[in-house]
């Protein structure tokens, strides 16, 4: 059963420059954890170099141009990577538990990088914030008891939520992090905390329209 968690953030939000696709099997004593890393839809080395020239009005104008078109291509890449591992995967070990999942959003509006030092607080929404810790994830889980286990609200809470379920321990849920982003040059000091929006034009309100403020 495949299920899907389309309002989720990454708490730290690291980005790194450059692609390269990583691909380590190790084995266990609960079988062979495979562990794909695929495409990075990051900036190429050349983009850096001129990045690093550019002023801070050129940032908010041309590199966005500049730094589409390599995004597009590397997002069919990756695309057919990924469905070409879950192929694999699925064939040689159709009970197999697969993770799908990015390490941060696209990075489409304003400069498509951290605004922090180039856009003001106050210029920061809550779709540039979206943008930027927003994440996919998508679970496979190999039978039906999932749902008990399946408590995820950032991200980093995948591990503890898969080891509750391998193990069949609801009390290795207790290793899930406080749900607070912890970068903030990524949105010019915005945070979300508990799905709640601290700073920024949409300051006080949740980060995913819908969703009660807590």
């Amino acid at each position: 059963t495949w299920t899907r968690h389309d309002r989720m953030i990454s708490i730290t939000n690291r980005r790194s420059l450059g692609w390269f696709g990583i691909r380590v099997s190790v084995t266990t004593n609960c079988g062979v954890v495979l562990w794909v890393w695929t495409a990075k839809l990051g900036e190429s080395q050349i983009l850096k170099k001129l990045k690093s020239r550019l002023t801070n009005k050129l940032l908010k104008t041309e590199y966005p141009k500049l730094n589409f078109k390599k995004r597009k291509e590397r997002l069919v890449k990756a695309n057919i990577e990924m469905m070409e591992d879950i192929d694999i995967i699925t064939r040689n070990d159709p009970e197999g538990l697969i993770i799908i999942a990015g390490d941060h959003g696209p990075y489409l509006t304003k400069n498509c990088t951290n605004t922090g030092g180039i856009y003001d607080i106050s210029d920061i929404s809550r779709l540039d914030i979206q943008d930027r810790f927003g994440t996919f994830l998508a679970i496979k889980w190999p039978s039906e008891n999932f749902p008990k286990y399946d408590d995820i609200t950032v991200l980093q809470d995948i591990f503890p939520s898969v080891f509750a379920y391998i193990f069949e321990d609801k009390k290795l849920l207790d290793a899930k992090v406080v749900p607070m982003t912890r970068n903030k040059t990524c949105a010019s000091a915005v945070v979300v905390s508990n799905g709640v929006i601290i700073g920024g034009i949409n300051d006080g309100e949740p980060l995913f329209v819908g969703e009660t403020a807590k």
